[in-house]
């Protein structure tokens, strides 16, 4: 193998590599941020739990800002860094790997976009119902088998709104899982073609 694709292949395998890294921050962010607690009956039942609630959302739409302007750079350098290499292969190498890259990338920030844009729904819908709760305390009866709410439309909006959380949610394991797949699948190829 040439010695320019064993650089672009660990150049390949160090993105991946902080791609893998950028994901598992942002699982430990929601994770220390508590996500699975911000609409629990528990929480929204008191003023000062749906505040708490309402600060964890705010925290987190601030770090998926943050996050996804940082991965924004990753991809730029990223791709100017793989484009450099990929001019130093020999000319019958070029078309192949470049194929290959720009279809991973591609599909890369496709699902890094889909993620923000879904995060972004379930944190407002979030937002929304700690806004209900809060706007129609005093008409909502927090029971042992559920939250009741004595207006129809506000019982209506807190259901679409919950539609919307479990939605995201579901995707969102359906996503990872299959982005983690690919990511493991891609990196044990790499580690095939040029072993550390």
């Amino acid at each position: 193998m040439h010695v320019t694709e064993l650089r672009f292949i660990e150049l390949a395998k160090r993105h991946a590599l902080v791609g893998m890294q950028a994901a598992k921050a942002l699982n430990d962010r929601q994770e220390q941020l508590q996500l699975e607690r911000v609409l629990l009956q528990e929480r929204l039942a008191s003023p000062e739990g749906t505040a708490q609630s309402r600060a964890a959302l705010e925290q987190l739409s601030e770090f998926m800002r943050t996050h996804q302007s940082a991965f924004e750079q990753l991809a730029l350098a990223c791709c100017a860094e793989l484009a450099a290499a990929l001019d130093e292969l020999p000319e019958q190498r070029q078309a192949e790997y470049r194929a290959g890259v720009m279809a991973s990338i591609n599909d890369q920030l496709e699902a890094q976009s889909l993620l923000y844009r879904n995060r972004d729904r379930w944190i407002v819908a979030a937002m929304e119902i700690c806004q209900l709760i809060d706007a129609c305390r005093d008409a909502v009866v927090f029971a042992d088998d559920g939250m009741g709410f004595a207006n129809e439309d506000d019982l209506e909006r807190f259901q679409s709104l919950f539609a919307i959380i479990e939605e995201v949610h579901q995707f969102e394991v359906a996503q990872l899982h299959e982005r983690s797949q690919r990511l493991a699948q891609s990196l044990a190829i790499l580690e095939q073609v040029a072993p550390a």
